[in-house]
């Protein structure tokens, strides 16, 4: 849901000791006003990336046969708002050793927003109700260990305990990274914070529509952006020509800087910004 798993290097069996990583706050690490404005200014550019690998269950979730793990990874904002990006591929007959192999989509979020992974098993296919087997959550700021450069595919795994009620269920070996810069034609991206949460579908629309929070004077805070998101590229670019066109006229004019000016007009013409706040 949301996330790709194509072009990926095999999860790797082994690289180095997969770290601890210790979800307790009296046991974080204590990060210093540097590297916390180093992470933060990181994250204002930079998207998280997560990589799913595997787990290790302690004991079975099944009366019998073998259990059908999968993953969900949810992101719980720091005003509460929780929603899910990602879902791995089931590992059917994964049982205690589950692979997921999972790369999810990059995302934006602060260093206090929490990371939450959910272990599941499937009963009876898709027919009955999963199996909740244990969930990690921990902070951003604590995934990345004050490390801003790497990706995900560049750390080194670590594992998250798995707990359900007070219950140590197993582990769940992920790497945690930021996103590397993109070496295509760049898009103008507009920040997913400018805008109200979930998105939604009106009726019967074929259309999601986006509001902002706060529009310029004069232009409405309804968004819109087509259904068909696997063609929405060739409309991007003619949008984000059309947002380039629009600023340099206003600098011409206005003789205004181009920061402020990319700023002003970016959320009017949010048709770029629609796909990556999605």
């Amino acid at each position: 849901m949301g996330c790709s798993s194509s072009q990926l290097p095999e999860a790797p069996d082994a690289v180095g000791p997969a770290r601890t990583l210790l979800t307790s706050p009296s046991k974080e690490k204590i990060v210093t006003e540097d590297e916390k404005k180093a992470l933060e200014g990181a994250l204002n550019h930079r998207r998280l990336q997560i990589w799913v690998l595997r787990a290790e269950l302690l004991r079975s979730f099944e009366s019998f046969g073998k259990m059908d793990p999968f993953v969900v990874v949810e992101h719980v904002t720091s005003s509460g708002h929780v929603w899910e990006f990602a879902r791995t591929r089931t590992d059917w007959g994964g049982h205690m050793k589950p692979n997921f192999n999972h790369l999810c989509r990059s995302l934006e979020v602060d260093g206090d927003d929490v990371i939450r992974f959910r272990l599941l098993e499937k009963n009876f296919g898709d027919l009955g109700k999963p199996t909740f087997c244990g969930e990690a959550s921990v902070p951003v700021r604590v995934l990345l260990r004050s490390d801003v450069q790497s990706s995900a595919e560049q750390v080194e795994p670590c594992k998250l305990k798995l707990l359900r009620n007070d219950e140590e269920t197993g582990v769940l070996i992920v790497q945690v990274g930021l996103e590397e810069q993109s070496t295509e034609a760049a898009f103008t991206r507009s920040s997913a914070k400018k805008f109200e949460m979930p998105t939604r579908v009106p009726g019967r629309s074929s259309l999601w529509a986006l509001t902002l929070k706060e529009a310029p004077i004069g232009s409405s805070r309804q968004c819109w952006i087509g259904k068909d998101l696997n063609r929405a590229h060739p409309e991007v670019a003619f949008y984000e020509e059309a947002l380039q066109e629009a600023l340099q006229e206003v600098l011409q004019k206005e003789a205004v800087r181009t920061p402020y000016a990319k700023e002003f007009i970016g959320p009017s013409m949010s048709a770029p910004a629609g796909w990556c706040a999605v």
